[in-house]
């Protein structure tokens, strides 16, 4: 249930106890409309973009706070906005590296230190270090749902709305471009390698293809703002 927290009077309290049962059971990533629905009773996601940015911010206030608690009780918590993924952390013996597409584990044993000798290529350099999250700094600070009224916080939450709504299309066209950790920058550049091999100008080129490299570009474009 939904109730306004005591310090800062825009920002919504969720009950993290409901979000670690919901979490906890699910077993796939779940994106973060389904979670604002749960907690929302069922209502529909508000179009206007300062409503959402404030239930997004919200949810993601509590979401990096049930992470720590998490954590203490054996749960990995993987914030996505697309995601949303909790699951029991496995043993020290086993790949603790997480697929973050599919929403699992490695799992291949791992040895002492917890990966398995392909991803602790990839994990070594920040073994037993301190990493810098920017966004758990940016959504644990509750004066920051004042950006509700910031021209970008607009777009993004213009691109989440986009995204809930052609869900289907938009991974479609991610698999066309062959992306699964999208910006705006690495979609621009893949758009320019992939129209230099299907233009129907070029030898080999393909017009069908080309067609449908353009039309998933502006969908993409409409989403990943950043």
């Amino acid at each position: 249930m939904l109730s306004m927290n005591s310090i800062t009077p825009e920002l919504i309290d969720f009950d993290m106890e409901i979000l670690f049962r919901h979490l906890s059971g699910e077993k796939k990533p779940v994106m973060e409309s389904v979670l604002i629905r749960l907690m929302n009773h069922g209502e529909k996601i508000p179009g206007e973009y300062q409503k959402l940015f404030r239930i997004h911010f919200s949810l993601y206030h509590s979401l990096y706070k049930l992470k720590m608690y998490a954590g203490e009780m054996g749960y990995y918590l993987h914030l996505d906005p697309m995601r949303i993924r909790m699951l029991k952390i496995p043993e020290m013996e086993i790949c603790h590296h997480y697929y973050h597409d599919e929403g699992n584990f490695c799992m291949e044993s791992g040895g002492l230190n917890g990966y398995c000798p392909d991803h602790l290529i990839e994990h070594g350099e920040t073994m037993g270090r301190l990493v810098w999250d920017p966004l758990h700094e940016f959504y644990s600070n509750p004066e920051n749902i004042s950006y509700s009224r910031s021209d970008l916080i607009s777009k993004l939450m213009k691109g989440m709305v986009i995204y809930s709504a052609k869900r289907g299309e938009i991974d479609r066209a991610l698999n066309f471009f062959g992306i699964t950790d999208p910006d705006r920058n690495r979609i621009k550049k893949r758009y320019h390698d992939l129209a230099k091999q299907y233009h129907p100008d070029r030898m080999n080129g393909d017009e069908t293809l080309m067609k449908r490299l353009n039309i998933s570009y502006r969908v993409l474009m409409e989403v990943y703002i950043i």
